[in-house]
């Protein structure tokens, strides 16, 4: 399946439909738990083939627009050599886009590629340099 397939079975394949999209009611809010989060980020689990243009930016940025499908905030996150704020959150080194997820006054990095990191929330120290 290649990007403009994938973004078509799951009905965001115009800006218009994302708005659009009939389950949205009222503002995307932060996820209420780590269990939610993750149980969200586990139904909605998705890898793209077909594509070789298909990189980590396409990937965070349709999970953002699969979030806000469903009404939750998801910000892409960029790391460098594997680290967010001093935490060791990928194993993928050069410069590359993530997940950042807000629960209460904490945030959690997830991998949005495929791969032997993906689709878990690593608790990221908002205090931490």
């Amino acid at each position: 399946m290649n990007r403009r397939q994938f973004l078509k079975s799951i009905g965001l394949l115009s800006v218009f439909s994302l708005f659009s999209h009939p389950k949205i009611e009222g503002e995307p809010r932060y996820f209420e738990s780590v269990e939610e989060a993750q149980k969200w980020i586990d139904d909605n689990t998705f890898v793209v083939g077909g594509d070789p243009t298909y990189d980590c930016g396409d990937y965070s940025q349709d999970w953002q627009r699969m979030a806000i499908r469903d009404g939750y905030i998801i910000s892409e996150q960029l790391i460098e050599g594997g680290y967010l704020l001093g935490k060791h959150v990928s194993s993928i080194t050069e410069r590359h886009a993530g997940g950042l997820v807000k629960i209460g006054d904490s945030y959690y990095y997830f991998e949005t590629y495929p791969g032997k990191d993906s689709w878990q929330l690593i608790y990221v120290d908002k205090e931490a340099r």
